[in-house]
């Protein structure tokens, strides 16, 4: 009786980390395809298990949601949270990383694709409804108040951006949530019906509004083309006040530099110029935003000493032959993820670099992209192989082999020509190589550098040890020497401090000289 207790608790208690019984009662549910890897733009947490669910909503909409519950639970049933937004994203972004840091420090919480967004059920797809997405929390809460773990006299939601107001106007209505966030920059749904800063709060501005909707609905029907609900109403006059705000907000308050002030800029301008295109707006208010000075970016090295202590730390590491790449060939991530087998000539000692993998974002989701040139015609280029590293090659390659014997059919064969692959076969993915070599240089209290500045460091010491920047500028495949010495100028600075001394040898000393004794 005892070992049944043990069991059945056992069981429900597996269970309970992974869907509720609740999920399997409605037999009208729509049927998603779930991806079941890894595929968040934030890393893994160690203290959580992650598993995918799904659940319905009053509309008969079926929804996705990722759960995120701790490891460690000290007894009794879990508080819960279910997250969503920011407007048009999916939970791999924003509202995940929430969810799972919530979950580290105690929650059981979700993070769901809302109707007709991401992983979720819902057509048409990529629109937004304020009563379907105000439903949709209140299912989540439907969800997490009948999972036997979950108290569900403790249930809070949190809304992210745009749908922050959702989550307010679902807390207003349903009287089992007892706590309510909305993350939000300024108010949406104000500045919609009233313009920005209320410039457009008058009846026959409304009017207007209203007149340009219907008139679009029209266009529409006529055309067989829905575009995509926004949010931004048409700018007028000069740039909205809240992107200089943001701006100003990201120099002043949390101190980025001007040149990542501008990449955002770039991002910000190609989305909203993509409306401009499609005719939603009329004109792109980004173009009227100054944007700052752009700064040379200087980026940390580390020195011969500091990299034999790297290369002892990475020893064994699923990033070993990586950062030997990145270091001693000054490699781009991309190029180092794209090489192939037949990119190592071991007769003629030679690594050719031909191919990249990048990864990209593609309807809210990063997916990587295989390409057969590199980034420019330059940096398709012949190295030669160093014996150090073709042992490492060779000892690769002979462990991919017994890998792929191993495990059998359940070995990932369609990346067997590529050169950095986990033990599975599956390519090691961009967005790991950033973050491990983060993680790993913090664990064992290396000198905080980027991943990408270890080209840096492979450039310095090659300056360092004589070698002109036209065999610099070629060794590290950049399209002409400009670009090289735009990019180490700094080195460049060493020559003319070493001319300076040179010249000070030979002026003149002009220090005032001691006055003489009076004769007596």
């Amino acid at each position: 009786m005892k070992r049944t207790t043990i069991l059945m608790a056992a069981f429900l208690c597996l269970f309970s980390l992974t869907e509720s019984p609740a999920q399997n009662t409605h037999k009208n549910m729509e049927q998603l395809n779930l991806t079941q890897e890894w595929d968040k733009t934030y890393p893994k947490s160690d203290k959580v298990n992650h598993s995918k669910v799904t659940f319905i909503n009053r509309y008969g909409i079926t929804l996705a949601a990722d759960l995120y519950a701790p490891k460690t639970i000290f007894g009794g049933k879990l508080p819960a949270i279910a997250v969503s937004g920011p407007f048009g994203a999916v939970k791999e972004q924003s509202s995940g990383l929430y969810a799972q840091t919530l979950a580290e420090r105690g929650f059981l919480t979700i993070a769901f694709d809302p109707s007709f967004t991401g992983e979720s059920g819902g057509q048409p797809r990529s629109v937004a409804s304020p009563d379907i997405n105000t439903e949709d929390f209140s299912a989540a809460v439907d969800y997490l108040a009948t999972r036997p773990d979950v108290d569900a006299e403790r249930i809070g939601i949190i809304g992210i951006c745009g749908w922050g107001g959702f989550a307010i106007n679902a807390a207003a209505n349903d009287t089992r949530i007892k706590a309510t966030v909305a993350s939000t920059m300024y108010d949406i749904s104000r500045c919609t019906a009233n313009g920005y800063f209320d410039a457009a709060d008058n009846a026959d501005a409304r009017y207007k509004m209203r007149q340009e909707f219907n008139a679009q609905r029209t266009e529409d029907y006529r055309t067989d083309t829905y575009p995509r609900t926004v949010m931004n109403p048409e700018p007028t006059g000069d740039a909205p006040q809240f992107i200089k705000d943001y701006y100003d907000y990201l120099m002043d308050t949390r101190k980025v530099s001007a040149n990542t002030v501008i990449h955002r800029h770039a991002n910000i301008r190609k989305a909203l110029q993509e409306l401009y295109i499609d005719g939603t707006i009329n004109c792109n208010p980004a173009d009227r935003v100054k944007k700052p000075i752009k700064e040379v970016f200087v980026g940390s090295i580390y020195n011969a000493e500091e990299l034999d202590q790297m290369f002892r730390v990475f020893r064994g590491d699923p990033l070993e032959q990586i950062v030997i790449f990145a270091s001693y060939y000054g490699m781009r991530r991309s190029e180092i993820i794209g090489l192939k087998w037949k990119n190592i000539d071991f007769v003629r000692k030679t690594i050719s670099v031909k191919h990249v993998v990048v990864e990209s974002c593609i309807d809210g989701k990063l997916k990587m992209i295989k390409k057969d040139k590199p980034k420019t015609k330059s940096s398709n280029r012949s190295l030669p192989l160093v014996p150090q590293l073709e042992e490492l090659l060779v000892k690769l390659l002979r462990n991919q082999q017994h890998n792929a014997k191993l495990f059998g059919d359940s070995y990932n064969k369609e990346f067997r020509e590529y050169i950095n692959v986990d033990p599975m076969g599956n390519l090691i993915k961009p967005n790991f190589v950033t973050q491990h070599f983060r993680l790993i240089c913090d664990k064992n209290e290396l000198k905080h550098i980027r991943f990408h500045d270890l080209r840096h460091s492979c450039a310095t010491l090659l300056y360092d040890s004589g070698i002109d920047m036209k065999a610099i500028q070629e060794w590290l495949g950049h399209s002409n020497i400009s670009t090289t010495m735009n990019i180490y100028a700094h080195l460049n600075y060493k020559n003319k401090v070493i001319s300076a001394n040179a010249i000070a040898g030979i002026i003149p000393n002009y220090k005032e000289k001691e006055p003489r004794a009076a004769a007596n």
